[in-house]
């Protein structure tokens, strides 16, 4: 026969654990001792409040009960997310995120971010919780500012990691490797044969992108990714004077803002026929006077108040 506190005890971890129990009560166990409060935690039909309330506990399974508990607010758990990562994948909850809530990656705290984007099991979801399209973009929206976040992130990260990060299905995740001037060259030669063609862009733009792989893109079909090799400084000239005859006025402009562009072809561009490349010469510090006072008279306001104000700042 089991004396009378052991059967008391197991009588009050069973009210604790059943979903029957009302949630005064659950309340009130969980405020009896640590055993009963950690197997609250569990019982998913203690309170929200309850259980935001023993998120905060000291015992660190109780924080991983509810973590693991469906019932907790989804501020809370993306709290607990940094500390508990397989506990977060582990709730129920996780897999119905994106479809109840698309956008809740931009809820997530910077510590939990960081977690999950490290951790195997979750940095799919969470990259795949970033997924935004090229120019969907709007000033001060959330979207910008998690851009910003794990641009940062991806930018510090060791080589190791943007190995790995170059290979990620997420091509948002991909364009970002392909920007960063850490970026190995042998990541980015892979990334320069990118179905994504901001990708290949990124490659284009990225300084540390070898003359070869230059030369390469400059062939490419689209003229966003050609574009991207006209305003990189480490272009050859010989190639941004092939780049100047370009079908594409965003290509032509791209090779009129390269610091690296020769006078003699800034003279020549300043006379193109879209007002876009003469507006880019006449932004390029590299363009003479006489070609900005001859562009000052343009007949695109665009480009001669460009002109007029960079002769002003020499001046």
């Amino acid at each position: 026969m089991m004396p009378d506190n052991t059967v008391n005890l197991f009588s009050l971890e069973r009210e604790a654990n059943s979903e029957t129990t009302p949630a005064p009560r659950l309340t009130e166990l969980a405020g009896q001792s640590l055993e009963l409060a950690r197997i609250v935690a569990k019982n998913i039909t203690a309170p929200p409040t309850l259980l935001a309330e023993l998120s905060t506990s000291e015992d660190r399974l109780t924080r991983q009960n509810v973590t693991l508990n469906p019932n907790t607010p989804l501020e809370v758990l993306f709290k607990l997310g940094a500390e508990f990562p397989d506990e977060f994948c582990d709730n129920p909850v996780f897999p119905l995120l994106s479809l109840e809530n698309p956008n809740w990656v931009e809820m997530l705290p910077e510590v939990t971010i960081e977690t999950l984007l490290f951790h195997p099991r979750t940095q799919q979801a969470l990259l795949e919780g970033f997924r935004i399209p090229p120019g969907s973009f709007q000033s001060g929206s959330g979207s910008v500012q998690l851009f910003d976040r794990l641009t940062r992130k991806i930018h510090d990260l060791p080589t190791h990691r943007l190995e790995e990060f170059s290979r990620s299905l997420n091509e948002g995740i991909r364009r970002m490797v392909a920007n960063n001037p850490k970026t190995p060259v042998s990541c980015l030669k892979q990334l320069s044969r990118d179905t994504d063609e901001w990708v290949r862009e990124g490659v284009a733009k990225n300084p540390k992108t070898p003359v070869t792989l230059l030369k390469q893109l400059s062939r490419d079909t689209d003229k966003l990714v050609r574009d991207g090799v006209a305003m990189n400084p480490k272009t050859p000239v010989s190639l941004l004077e092939k780049l100047s005859r370009d079908t594409s006025e965003a290509v032509r402009g791209g090779v009129a803002n390269n610091p690296k562009t020769s006078v003699s072809l800034l003279k020549q561009l300043s006379q193109d026929t879209s007002e876009w490349v003469r507006w880019r010469v006449a932004e390029n510090p590299k363009t003479p006077v006489s070609c900005l006072e001859t562009l000052a008279t343009d007949s695109s306001l665009f480009v001669s108040d460009t002109a007029r104000e960079e002769l002003k700042r020499r001046r």
